[in-house]
């Protein structure tokens, strides 16, 4: 997301702290296991939003939290959880009820919200005050994709650029790995995840991730700070049967229908059940191709240099052009990639391609080891044998 946003709602959400602050709970070190609803809900949804950094600076926070209040009456018998770190370093798990928002813990700040440790006693405290047959989660916070962070906890430092790295989340410059994201995630249970941040939708992610939920949600592009409308999406992920794909497209609607001059909006639903083949048929291109022809321009989704995310269907369309490779690896995308849409420009950049799913491509100006892309389990595991491109 980026930032600039007038604090137009501040004193509204001054007033909403003052409220939570009054609200006596014990630190999270000394509280005991809190005590589990007996009838569970037929969806809870837990919002993990990180706003320690410049979005809660610019406001974002305030005005996402204030469209999901608005839409409070639209839960059902759902329940909406938010773990929420302020810009200040305050945390709390709120939940959203007809009457407003109520205090369910304080958590103490010793303890990085990008940590594999804070996370998973947050799933386990929200599964425990707001059990439910079915869980949602949605991911707000600064991302960057795949792009491997130098503190994170999977990797040892590796050799970056001078782009500064985030994967997702940032608690005042700590960030998580996707691949300490696949470890907290797994086996927990969420249906869904909607990455309401920048650069998510990529092979690399979605490959990381297909196995610790059914269905994602993201944007290859960077997303714009305001997000996704909450007010009109809580009911539809809220649901007991969601609907990812119209969540996706009120988000997209959202930024062509408000049309301002530095609005841009990319979107996509993945099924994550399709994600498997799609891999085994890349790799299979991948070794059957050495190289492709340096003539290729391809379709960049990031404005850094050199970029991290081109568009992957077009890559993989004019590598395998005049074989009978492509077909199946296109039908493939297509189950894999349940919608996608984009606005024709993204800041200065012009987007002719887009199938909803990013890919970095290696060249030589671009080696494997930048940003730590040789320590995804993509790379290891298909993008080692990418093609080259041809020095003719």
């Amino acid at each position: 997301m980026k930032t600039n946003f007038l604090k137009s709602y501040l004193q509204y959400f001054l007033l909403l702290i003052v409220a939570l602050v009054a609200v006596s709970c014990d630190k999270e070190k000394d509280e005991p296991e809190p005590e589990p609803v007996s009838d569970p809900t037929p969806r809870t949804v837990l919002v993990y939003l990180l706003a320690n950094n410049s979005l809660g600076d610019s406001g974002f926070d305030y005005k996402d939290l204030m469209e999901m209040e608005a839409a409070k009456g639209d839960l059902g018998r759902s329940r909406w959880v938010v773990y929420y770190e302020q810009n200040d370093g305050t945390i709390k798990l709120v939940e959203l009820q007809s009457t407003g928002w109520k205090l369910l813990k304080t958590y103490e700040n010793d303890i990085k919200s990008t940590s594999s440790e804070r996370m998973s006693n947050v799933i386990r405290d929200t599964k425990a005050m707001a059990p439910a047959e079915k869980y949602g989660l949605v991911l707000w916070s600064h991302a960057s994709g795949w792009v491997v962070d130098n503190k994170g906890e999977d990797v040892e430092p590796v050799a970056l650029n001078d782009v500064m790295p985030l994967s997702f989340g940032d608690d005042r410059g700590s960030t998580m790995n996707v691949a300490t994201l696949r470890r907290v995630l797994k086996d927990e249970g969420f249906d869904y995840i909607y990455t309401d941040c920048c650069n998510m939708a990529t092979i690399e992610v979605v490959y990381e991730l297909r196995d610790v939920a059914r269905y994602f949600i993201g944007s290859a592009l960077e997303l714009p700070a305001d997000g996704m409308p909450y007010n009109q999406n809580l009911k539809l992920l809220a649901a007991a049967e969601p609907d990812l794909i119209g969540a996706a497209r009120n988000t997209y609607n959202y930024y062509v229908e408000r049309n301002r001059t530095d609005d841009w909006c990319a979107i996509s639903v993945i099924d994550l059940a399709e994600i498997e083949e799609l891999a085994s048929l890349t790799l299979g291109i991948y070794k059957s191709i050495p190289t492709y022809s340096s003539s290729f321009v391809p379709q960049k989704l990031d404005l850094n240099n050199p970029c991290r995310f081109y568009d992957f269907k077009q890559f993989v369309d004019f590598i395998t052009e005049g074989t009978d490779l492509g077909y199946p690896w296109n039908q493939q995308l297509e189950k894999a990639v349940m919608y996608q849409a984009t606005t024709p420009r993204f800041d200065r950049l012009t987007i002719k391609y887009h199938c909803g799913l990013a890919t970095n491509i290696i060249t030589p100006t671009n080696p494997a080891y930048f940003y730590g892309y040789d320590h995804t389990e993509w790379y290891r595991e298909v993008a080692k044998y990418q093609p080259k491109p041809s020095s003719n």
